[in-house]
C-alpha cells in the first residue's frame, strides 16, 4: 500500500457531517475522546459503538479509511493490552510460569482496547470529513477564548496548517523514494533487524534533506512576503453555525450525558 494512502486522509463529499462546521467537529471529537474514558458498563460500550455507527452513516465513509485507523492503532492496542491482561492484579483465571492472567486484567484489557479502536475512529472521521484548511480555521475557533490570556493562538494554527500541508508531501516524497530504493533491489522493510535499519538510514536521510529544503523554502516566502501571523486576516470562507451543528452538539450532549449519568 502506498504510503500516501495513510489514515484520516480527507475525502471531499457532500455529507451531512462534510457540512458541519470545522469547530463543531473538532469541539465534538474532543468531547468524544473524553467520554471514551468515562465508559464502564457494557450498555456503555454498545451505545457508544450505535452511535459510532450513526456518524459513519452521516459521513457516508466507507469501510477502509475506518480500518486503516484502526490498523494504525494496532500496535498500540496490542502492546496495551499485553501489559494490562498480565499485569493487573486479581483472581487468576490462566497460569504458566511467573505469567499470570487474571479476571480483572482480562477485562481491563479488553475495555482499554475497545477504547482505542473508538479513538481511532473518531479521528477517521474527523480527518476523512474535514480539510486541512478547515481543520486549522475550526482549530485556531476553538482556541479563541485563550487568546485573551496571551496564548499565540494564530501562530499555533500557522503551525498546524503548515504541518498538515507538510505531510503529504513528506508521504509523497518518502514514497518516491522507497519506489526508487525498490527498482535499484533495495527493500527497507525485508532482511535482518541490523539490515532494515541501514537501509532505513538511505530512505531517511534524503527525506530528511528535501523537508529541511522545503521548510527554508517556505520560511524565505513568507519572509518576503512580509507575513505576521498575528496580524488580522479575513476568510475567503466564513465558517457559521447551521442548524446541522446544533444537531450535532445535541447529540453530543445526550451521548455525554447518557454516559455520565447512565
Amino acid at each position: 500500500m502506498p504510503l500516501r494512502k495513510l489514515a484520516g486522509r480527507y475525502q471531499p463529499g457532500d455529507s451531512f457531517l462534510h457540512r458541519l462546521d470545522p469547530r463543531t467537529k473538532i469541539f465534538s471529537a474532543i468531547i468524544l475522546g473524553v467520554t471514551v474514558f468515562f465508559l464502564e458498563s457494557l450498555w456503555h460500550y454498545l451505545f457508544f459503538a450505535g452511535y459510532l455507527l450513526l456518524a459513519i452513516r452521516a459521513g457516508r465513509i466507507g469501510f477502509w479509511p475506518l480500518a486503516r485507523a484502526v490498523q494504525a492503532l494496532a500496535f498500540l492496542i496490542a502492546l496495551s493490552a499485553t501489559l494490562q491482561l498480565f499485569g493487573a492484579p486479581g483472581t487468576p483465571i490462566w497460569e504458566w510460569g511467573f505469567l499470570k492472567i487474571s479476571d480483572e486484567g482480562l477485562r481491563v484489557a479488553l475495555s482499554l482496547s475497545v477504547r482505542l479502536i473508538y479513538l481511532g475512529l473518531l479521528s477517521a472521521l474527523l480527518g476523512v470529513t474535514t480539510s486541512a484548511l478547515q481543520l486549522a480555521d475550526g482549530l485556531e475557533g476553538v482556541l479563541v477564548p485563550f487568546a485573551r490570556l496571551r496564548v499565540p493562538v494564530r501562530g499555533l494554527s500557522l503551525m498546524f496548517t503548515v504541518s498538515l500541508r507538510f505531510v503529504p508531501l513528506i508521504l509523497d516524497e518518502a514514497d518516491a523514494i522507497l519506489k526508487a530504493m525498490r527498482a535499484r533491489g533495495i527493500d527497507p522493510f525485508e532482511g535482518s533487524i541490523a539490515e532494515r535499519a541501514r537501509k532505513l538510514v538511505a530512505l531517511l536521510v534524503p527525506l530528511l534533506r528535501n523537508t529541511l529544503r522545503r521548510a527554508e523554502a517556505l520560511a524565505e516566502a513568507m519572509a518576503a512576503r512580509c507575513y505576521d501571523p498575528n496580524a488580522p486576516r479575513t476568510r475567503l470562507y466564513q465558517p457559521k453555525f447551521t442548524w446541522r451543528d446544533g444537531v450535532a452538539l445535541l447529540s453530543v450532549a445526550g451521548m455525554t450525558a447518557l454516559v455520565m449519568l447512565g
